[in-house]
């Protein structure tokens, strides 16, 4: 269908190659241009995998256990916390996350 498409474009208009895939699976990458020294990348590597899911998941086994109440994450606007990969990570892996708005007084 797509080939169809192509070729009634006119002559100039007609893109070279071979159509994208739309079913293909893309694997998520870092940028290139990073500003700061960490980006969401690093962030869950370095800091949520060692560090931070361990400690939700035991917290969690303890509000389920009835020791303490509902855990929840709570992470500033930092821009390795606002990273729409790392809130799919998030919502994948059922981290519930509070939601914190920036500031208003400056």
């Amino acid at each position: 269908m797509e080939m169809e498409r192509r070729r009634n474009l006119p002559k100039g208009q007609r893109p070279h190659g071979r159509p994208k895939n739309p079913y293909k699976i893309v694997r998520k990458v870092r940028s290139k241009k990073r500003k700061s020294a960490i980006d969401w990348f690093l962030y869950r590597e370095k800091v949520c995998k060692p560090l931070l899911y361990p400690f939700y998941d035991r917290m969690v086994e303890s509000h389920q256990l009835e020791e303490r109440g509902v855990v929840t994450l709570v992470e500033d606007g930092a821009g390795p916390h606002r990273a729409k990969a790392l809130n799919e990570y998030h919502h994948d892996r059922g981290i519930n996350k509070a939601d914190w708005p920036a500031c208003m007084f400056y």
